[in-house]
């Protein structure tokens, strides 16, 4: 992998605003948002930087692999105490929860990483009690390494939404093109044997890239076009920051 110095500054950021934060040197921009988080919730992928709930009753922390895997697949975290699931299971299929079970969800820079966003948020929807509340950390793509990629499209989205188990790893591939090409800059058939080389590695990419300002309109998009019955409490641009902040209610 060839090194993109602004992935590194990326990274090293991530690492100086973790840290800052947990030592009470920075304000956490999250806290007007998680401290509306009562009850028991679930926190997604919470890795290395779990968020500070201090109003929740218990959080059920859930990744799709243990400690000891994440450790292996981000060794950039190397130097980070990474959070231990308590379950195991994938965003796009929280079968382990009942419907309509959880007060909250947490989801911090976990949209761009999966295949399909959209089963995801409706995986959300289904395990949060009516008026349960879903928090989402999502990158602004213009900040972070993916700023050379173009915006993910709603209908790509779709598309991905109905692709079949079956036809995944087809669809899948040209994500996996992309990131090589544009995050780790390989050209022509170098990029293809990257792109296979991150695939075969089961290294978790960015699937998809937003803004702040694309990400709110996706979620009025799905809301027209699926009966995404989520209404937004609360939002954070990404500006001077490189990811935007949302909290979303579901209907009674």
């Amino acid at each position: 992998m060839k090194k993109d110095p602004v992935r590194s500054f990326y990274h090293a950021v991530q690492w100086l605003r973790v840290h800052g934060v947990k030592k009470g040197l920075l304000p956490d921009p999250s806290a007007p948002f998680l401290s509306r988080l009562k009850g028991t919730g679930i926190e997604i992928g919470a890795l290395h930087n779990p968020a500070r709930l201090t109003g929740a009753d218990k959080v059920i922390y859930v990744d799709y692999r243990s400690k000891k895997d994440l450790e292996e697949e981000y060794p950039e975290l190397e130097g980070f105490d990474i959070t231990e699931p308590d379950v195991l299971c994938d965003a796009q299929d929280l079968r382990p929860f009942e419907d309509g079970s959880m007060d909250f969800i947490v989801a911090s820079h976990i949209i761009e990483h999966l295949p399909d966003p959209v089963k995801a948020l409706f995986e959300f929807r289904r395990v949060l009690k009516p008026g349960g509340l879903l928090y989402l950390a999502v990158p602004d793509k213009r900040y972070t390494f993916d700023r050379l990629r173009p915006l993910t499209g709603f209908e790509h989205l779709l598309e991905d939404f109905k692709t079949k188990p079956e036809e995944r790893e087809k669809t899948d591939a040209p994500h996996f093109l992309e990131w090589a090409t544009l995050v780790d800059g390989y050209n022509g058939e170098a990029a293809e044997v990257q792109a296979r080389k991150v695939i075969d590695g089961g290294y978790s990419i960015h699937y998809h890239v937003f803004t702040g300002q694309s990400f709110l309109q996706l979620i009025e998009f799905l809301r027209i076009r699926l009966g995404f019955n989520f209404e937004v409490v609360m939002k954070n641009s990404a500006w001077g920051r490189h990811d935007a902040l949302f909290l979303l209610r579901k209907a009674e």
